[in-house]
Order: structure tokens, then sequence, then C-alpha cells
């Protein structure tokens, strides 16, 4: 049901039960679903909820779309559908109550839009905006479906370049 509510793609999903109670062998799975392109299902209890989702923003990136729903089929019904950020912060606000269903967005496969030289433009405009530089790699690699060891490479490139 909460697959069917979530507004995600329905084509093709993994579904992965409970994730692990412990921390660094949640993080460790999370980690490990970074480059899925399916659309992932898994469980997760209402006191571990927002250190899951916390988990999530930070390894898979805050940017990715989510629903979260409760008592599906119940009275108290409720479904919470955005970005990671977005639905972390309302469950921040608002005690999450109930077993939930977490239906998350897989990783979508993205040629670079643009060239290698858009790319680190990006990224020193970020840079300039005050993001972390690291930051500012992670968040472009995710965005345009490559390694931020690509880009970091070009970036140094073109640094160099232009010292000689």
């Amino acid at each position: 049901t909460a697959l069917a509510l979530s507004g995600l793609d329905t084509k093709s999903f993994i579904f992965l039960g409970f994730l692990p109670a412990k921390s660094g062998q949640r993080r460790d799975i999370l980690k490990g679903l970074d480059e899925q392109i399916h659309t992932m299902v898994f469980y997760e209890a209402p006191h571990r909820l927002l250190k899951t989702l916390a988990d999530i923003e930070e390894l898979l990136g805050g940017e990715r779309s989510i629903a979260v729903a409760r008592e599906l089929t119940k009275t108290y019904e409720e479904i919470k559908r955005g970005q990671v950020s977005e639905v972390l912060q309302y469950f921040k606000d608002h005690e999450p109550r109930g077993e939930f269903t977490i239906v998350l967005e897989g990783r979508t496969p993205v040629a670079p839009r643009g060239s290698m030289e858009q790319i680190v433009d990006e990224v020193e405009e970020l840079i300039s905006n005050g993001t972390d530089k690291k930051e500012a790699f992670k968040k472009k690699a995710r965005e345009y479906g490559i390694h931020k060891s690509e880009i970091y490479k070009y970036y140094v490139d073109k640094y160099e370049s232009q010292k000689n």
C-alpha cells in the first residue's frame, strides 16, 4: 500500500524489511544503497525513525524523494511525501508514532547535462556561497550521477593549468 501511495516509481523496487537497529550496521547498508536505481522499501520503528532519516539524508542525499507512511488502512493513516530533508524536518516537529514504511527513490542514472567545466563552475559557485568544499563536490557528484573524484580531478587540473 505504501509503495502505491508513495508517488514513486513502482516498476521496479526492492524490499529490505527492517534496517538494523545498530547505527553502524544501518549506515553500512545505506552506504551500499547509494548507487541503487530501484525504489527501496523498508520498515522502521518510531523510536529510530529520526536517526534513520538523518542517516539517509547524510549518506544518500537530502534531495531524494521519499514517502514515509504509518498506520495504513487504519484510522490515523498518514503519509508524508517530499524530499528527505523536508520529511525529516516534519518528523522532528511531529513526534513519530506507530510503525513506519519508508519508500525511497532510487538514484536516477543521469548522464552529465553539461561539460565537466560547467560542473566545476557550479562547484566553485557553491564554495563561494559558503558550502564546505567536500560537500560541494559530493552534492554535484550526486546531482550529475558521477563520482566526486572525477569532478575533483578536473578541478585540480583546471587550477594547475591556470598557474602555468
